[in-house]
């Protein structure tokens, strides 16, 4: 039986410390960023900006499912410059986080929902917040 993490924002901060952590304990884990800084055998990279809602509904969650024990989904990725207060952001930057911070995990985790599972398959769902939320 093995492990599979899906993770975004794996490229750096706490994705990239958790994929590593991950690949340590013996883990399948599948990265998606923008840029991949991440090299092991057990890890696979796909290039992608979830700020686009198109690029978060090609994900597939379906790879290597034969033997896991346990599928784990991590949103990680996210957006916190700029931050600044409603009124103050431009429209095209405010769509980009809005997509990036809340769309994407919306889609992620349908898609992750529909995956095939066993009863002996754990499915597990962590979603990653920022301090930003608490900026005044």
């Amino acid at each position: 039986m093995k492990n599979i993490a899906h993770i975004t924002g794996s490229s750096s901060g706490i994705g990239k410390a958790i994929a590593e952590i991950l690949l340590e304990r013996g883990w399948r884990v599948f990265g998606y960023s923008r840029r991949q800084t991440i090299h092991h055998s057990r890890y696979s990279h796909r290039s992608v900006d979830l700020s686009i809602p198109e690029a978060a509904g090609d994900i597939d969650f379906s790879k290597e499912l034969k033997d896991a024990q346990k599928v784990v989904l991590i949103n990680n990725a996210g957006q916190t410059d700029p931050v600044k207060r409603l009124g103050a952001l431009p429209e095209p930057e405010l769509i980009k986080g809005i997509h990036l911070n809340l769309t994407a995990p919306i889609i992620l985790m349908n898609s992750f929902l529909k995956i095939p599972t066993r009863p002996e398959m754990e499915r597990i769902i962590i979603n990653v917040s920022t301090g930003a939320a608490k900026i005044r």
